[in-house]
């Protein structure tokens, strides 16, 4: 039991130190999907940004969270408050970004498990799902079809 405790308190705060780095590196990018998502951001806080991209913003402060409190859990410095921070960080994610309750076919599958999933990666590495509402999530070329590195049970 306690090998698993630390192989888990190393490896998940790992995940998000790793992912909040690649962002940071490709606020670009992120700032890309977050505006062709549309995620709100309130009026109230872009007097605060003085001119500053909010897009780019939020991307920036979405980078600090997953590497702050990554680091937090991961050295054991108010683990508890920066695991807590990552669970909401992580259900926002869902809601903003993975509309999975939105989508028809083999989007959906793809979306719950992209939602779902531990392992994280860059937005440029994933594929693209169309929704009803036309909007597209992730990065790349358009497709509904599974990806060839994919098994697909009949």
């Amino acid at each position: 039991m306690n090998v698993a405790y630390t192989i888990g308190r190393i490896l998940i705060p790992l995940l998000f130190i790793v992912s909040g780095v690649q962002k940071a590196l490709s606020v670009g990018a992120i700032a890309q999907m977050l505006a062709d998502l549309s995620v709100p951001i309130p009026e109230a806080v872009l007097p605060l940004l003085h001119g500053f991209p909010p897009y780019e913003a939020l991307g920036y402060i979405i980078a600090a969270i997953e590497i702050i409190c990554g680091l937090m859990v991961l050295v054991g410095l108010k683990a508890r408050w920066g695991a807590l921070v990552l669970v909401v960080f992580t259900a926002c994610t869902i809601i903003f970004v993975h509309h999975f309750w939105d989508m028809a076919g083999d989007a959906i599958m793809l979306n719950v498990t992209e939602a779902l999933k531990v392992e994280r990666g860059r937005p440029c590495d994933r594929p693209k799902f169309d929704t009803p509402r036309g909007r597209n999530l992730g990065s790349g070329s358009v497709s509904t079809q599974t990806p060839p590195n994919r098994v697909t049970e009949n």
